[in-house]
């Protein structure tokens, strides 16, 4: 298996609630679990990769937004470059439901300070 294991499908879905991380619908049908830092081909089993501060759970539109509008997503944080010459997950700012957030390994939602 090359995508997130299950204790980390578990963290990221849990800290959407449900609802999609970019437009915020209720998610109906399973939506999917996008990887920001993409998997590289024959798969890419590391932590950083696989960790849930480079996850986000999103509706099958949102994604299909995100993967034929490769250019909006980076803009939006949705995906951010590949290392060594990107930045962690963690790292990487993203458009999280309207407001620009950091999300971490924790499954934690972290806002931006007055000045970043």
């Amino acid at each position: 298996m090359t995508g997130f294991p299950a204790n980390v499908r578990k963290i990221i879905t849990e800290r959407e609630g449900g609802r999609c991380a970019s437009c915020g619908a209720l998610i109906l049908g399973g939506g999917h679990i996008h990887h920001r830092h993409p998997r590289k081909a024959g798969g890419n089993k590391t932590a950083r990769v696989n960790g849930p501060a480079n996850g986000v759970h999103v509706c099958w539109a949102c994604h299909d937004l995100i993967e034929h509008n490769r250019a909006w997503a980076r803009v939006y944080g949705y995906l951010i470059p590949e290392w060594p010459d990107g930045i962690e997950p963690c790292q990487a700012q993203i458009l999280y439901r309207d407001e620009w957030v950091f999300l971490d390994d924790d499954g934690m939602i972290n806002t931006l300070q007055e000045g970043t």
